[in-house]
């Protein structure tokens, strides 16, 4: 990463993941999308009994918008994946525009 303190607060989703879960954050998924002002994210976790889907905390929600804000605006991303696995931690970031097809068809509203 160009920005030493992106990865610092990469790490820090993990404890607070680790927070929303109330457990271990091994084998939890979180999936985020961003835009000017927001962030939506979504956590689930697999805890080999069932899978759980916590609230997202406001730090966790916060922490997230920080770390977007971080980057110079034309290299933002719109989405990101970020899988706890065996102590580590995997983040992908997704630089897809979003088309009005798929806008409508993520919220089900009609744009006119």
């Amino acid at each position: 990463m160009e920005n030493p303190e992106i990865g610092h607060a990469l790490e820090e989703i993990g404890r607070l993941l680790a927070e929303d879960v109330g457990t271990d954050p091994d084998g939890t998924f979180l999936y985020a999308e961003f835009g000017d002002g927001w962030v939506a994210p979504s956590i689930t976790k697999d805890t080999g009994e069932r899978v759980i889907s916590p609230e997202p905390s406001f730090d966790l929600m916060e922490n997230l918008m920080n770390i977007w804000e971080m980057v110079v605006p034309d290299k933002r991303w719109n989405s990101m994946k970020y899988v706890v696995r065996d102590g580590r931690f995997d983040v992908k970031f997704g630089y897809d525009e979003f088309t009005e097809a798929n806008r409508v068809y993520r919220t089900g509203m009609a744009v006119i």
